[in-house]
């Protein structure tokens, strides 16, 4: 067996450095190695193929080897940089030194690169998440998965947010394919509905695809296309469109198995990270949001509050009578006329007030950006809407609230102003606005 041949066919690449950084030697990198012409690396600097941000470090570990005896060649901890691809995008690279031998018919550091993307797992979009990078990062670094390119094969995958219909790719060059996907999705294209939950994926000739897909496809030379879906919580809230191509089919079926296991091990990870979001996006609305109406609660309407811009208002309203109608119609029923009437104050306001519900009946409106003629008109027009006879079956009919308004006044809580108006527009009659002096 020629070792020389089996190095070559090594998916890595195995580098030989001297100690300044000089490539003496290429080998493997099978299939291609980030787009780059290996033939042409000897005689360049390996400092040229890592991201700017990270050349001293790379430089700076190197040199602190430098003299280190063969005893001690296998000590070197792998370490992570970003490589910069023949296109100028930046990857993430597991680097294995092998320290500095002194064989002179090596005379450098041997040293192993290894991508990200060949690893067996998805593992570096779950290693953003734990890091706090954004979602749509995150979501970027799935659909960078499955990525493949070499001189036969190429394999694109967009990651679909349902039921928005929002695409992710995993590379911005794809955007036309990214635009299309959407497009078919907005026109009704599910593939995945085809397949049930854990049964995988589901393969769609391209020529069957709708025709802006079918288009793009055609021009970049994909001739496979395949999708599965994703489940979180037992509902499907995402999937993924993959799109490949290969010269023939024979070959397509012959890593069929690879693939699909891959495909299966993005899903689980998928499911796991929408899973986890679902579950935050629902404690941050059960710490910001009343259960009931679906409105800001205090605390949300404090955080506003504590912004202290000039010109705001504070309305305080409260339902006339609403124990009456707790004790004739029961507890259920005042629910509905709470949520009702929280309905109808948010529709008679603007889009950027905040609206809370503060206590059993009562709600706050903070008003942003108005004058005192600019909030009467809100409060009136909140009277207005909630006289409008109710339709609850076995409810009450007719409903009213009292109203206070309160102005910007600096040294002045100015709920508790609206509160004090508020109350006097119980004294004086109810169904009414009173402004705080």
């Amino acid at each position: 067996m020629d070792p020389g041949k089996v190095l070559e066919l090594v998916r890595p690449l195995v580098m030989v450095v001297d100690g300044w950084g000089t490539v003496l030697a290429v080998h493997g990198g099978c299939g291609g190695f980030l787009g780059h012409d290996l033939a042409a690396l000897p005689g360049t600097n390996v400092l040229h193929l890592v991201a700017a941000a990270e050349r001293n470090d790379v430089a700076s570990y190197f040199l602190s080897q430098a003299g280190e005896e063969v005893k001690t060649a296998l000590l070197p901890l792998p370490f992570r940089v970003h490589l910069v691809d023949a296109d100028g995008r930046e990857h993430a690279v597991d680097v294995i030194p092998t320290g500095q031998p002194d064989d002179p018919e090596i005379g450098g550091w041997v040293v192993v690169l290894v991508p990200l993307a060949m690893q067996a797992g998805p593992s570096r979009s779950l290693a953003a998440e734990l890091g706090g990078a954004p979602r749509s990062e995150v979501k970027q670094l799935l659909a960078e998965e499955l990525e493949l390119d070499n001189a036969d094969w190429t394999t694109r995958v967009f990651l679909v947010d349902l039921p928005s219909g929002r695409v992710t790719a995993g590379r911005n060059s794809d955007v036309r394919m990214h635009a299309a996907i959407a497009e078919a999705i907005a026109d009704g294209w599910d593939p995945w509905l085809q397949i049930g939950r854990g049964e995988g994926s589901f393969d769609v000739s391209v020529d069957d695809a709708p025709p802006v897909i079918r288009s793009d496809a055609s021009l970049a030379g994909w001739n496979f296309i395949e999708s599965a879906p994703v489940y979180a919580h037992g509902e499907l809230v995402a999937a993924y469109v993959r799109l490949s191509h290969s010269p023939n089919r024979s070959s397509f079926d012959h890593v069929r198995t690879n693939v699909e296991s891959r495909l299966r091990e993005l899903i689980e990870v998928t499911q796991l990270l929408l899973t986890r979001w679902r579950d935050q996006d629902a404690l941050r609305a059960a710490a910001s949001f009343d259960p009931l109406t679906g409105l800001a609660n205090r605390e949300t309407l404090n955080g506003a509050l504590a912004l202290n811009e000039d010109s705001v208002a504070v309305i305080y309203i409260d339902i006339d009578h609403f124990k009456a109608v707790n004790d004739e119609y029961g507890h259920a029923v005042g629910d509905r006329v709470l949520v009702e009437v929280g309905r109808r104050v948010s529709s008679a306001c603007r889009r950027d007030d905040v609206v809370a519900r503060v206590g059993g009946d009562e709600f706050v409106v903070l008003l942003r950006c108005v004058d005192e003629v600019i909030a009467g008109r809100i409060c009136r027009r909140i009277l207005d809407e909630v006289r409008v006879p109710f339709t609850l079956i076995d409810g009450p009919r007719d409903i009213s609230v009292s109203i206070g308004l309160a102005m910007r006044s600096d040294g002045d809580d100015m709920v508790e102003q609206a509160d004090r108006a508020m109350l006097a527009a119980k004294r004086q009659g109810r169904a009414r606005l009173v402004l705080a002096s």
